[in-house]
């Protein structure tokens, strides 16, 4: 059988990386954006928390399905204005700006892959200012990193 949502891959090819690939398809690449059933949250939520704890009034975000749990808790929780930019780069140019006018941290949320490489000149510009930031970076989901999912790149390293 081949199911849609397993990009063609066939119960066949369940060995080494093509069936890591195809269990995470088949447990549903899109149940990364469900909750934990230890918890009844996802991380999504537990970021929006924080941030709502530490009073952190705007959250800027160029929206990404990868980012997007993160952003509808952040709605739904209220306390932190989400401002939807349209440059990834914009996001934390207006982080850094809200960090130098306040002197608290500025936050952005881009989406995975080229969302954060788009974000390398404005965080340059915002460490050589010396300016609190925090940036929070989307990514693949654990099951298919480092098998060519979407936008899956080492973010880390950047």
């Amino acid at each position: 059988n081949t199911c849609p949502a397993t990009w063609g891959l066939t119960s066949s090819k369940t060995s080494g990386e093509d069936g890591r690939l195809f269990e995470a398809a088949r447990a549903g690449y899109y149940g990364m954006f469900s909750a934990v059933e230890d918890t009844k949250r996802h991380g999504g939520e537990l970021v929006a928390r924080i941030l709502k704890s530490h009073g952190v009034p705007f959250l800027f975000a160029l929206a990404g399905g990868h980012i997007s749990p993160l952003l509808a808790a952040t709605e739904t929780l209220g306390a932190t204005r989400v401002i939807d930019v349209r440059h990834e780069a914009t996001a934390v140019f207006a982080a850094d700006a809200v960090a130098r006018l306040t002197g608290y941290p500025g936050v952005a949320a881009v989406t995975a892959g080229p969302g954060v490489t788009n974000t390398i000149t404005a965080l340059k510009n915002a460490q050589m200012a010396q300016s609190p930031l925090v940036l929070l970076g989307g990514a693949a989901a654990t099951l298919t990193q480092g098998l060519g999912a979407l936008q899956d790149i080492d973010q880390i390293s950047i």
